[in-house]
């Protein structure tokens, strides 16, 4: 009997050490980041699969480090974020441009401040009222332009 419960214990044991898988990470390539006094408030970033994402700290926290994200999923929604983003540098939307991506909503809203045009970026899941939203600080054109790497 001791036996037997010692052959079914090495069994037993050998499919827990069997659990474990070696799981391989993509290569994410940095497209630009937005660094003021070099402390990295957003940046972008492309994997292997095309897919960019963004990372921004949320200013709605002060004492709070949080990092939100979202993602395009195709070159095209890219460029056309980059651009929809500069056009509107020029008319200043006083209501804020919702896109929608696959993962969410994209808010910009525009605004001046000391006579420099910004734009901020928002992310949500969901358009509901109670949705959680995070949102960047206020970026100039050219931050912008370092953001999505065309400088």
């Amino acid at each position: 009997m001791k036996t037997f419960v010692g052959i079914l214990l090495l069994l037993f044991c050998g499919t827990f050490y069997g659990q474990l898988a070696q799981v391989d990470i993509p290569v994410s390539l940095e497209v630009g980041n937005i660094s003021p006094g070099g402390i990295a408030t957003m940046y972008c970033e492309k994997s292997e699969n095309g897919n960019y994402t963004f990372f921004y700290k949320d200013a709605k926290y002060i004492h709070i480090e949080e990092w939100k994200s979202f993602y395009l999923d195709t070159e095209q929604d890219f460029e056309s974020l980059y651009n929809i983003t500069m056009d509107n540098f020029s008319t200043m939307p006083k209501d804020d441009i919702v896109l929608e991506a696959d993962n969410g909503y994209i808010y910009l809203s525009y605004g001046k401040t000391l006579g420099a045009k910004l734009v901020r970026f928002a992310f949500t899941s969901s358009k509901s009222d109670h949705a959680n939203i995070g949102f960047s600080k206020e970026y100039t054109q050219k931050q912008v332009q370092r953001l999505f790497g065309k400088r």
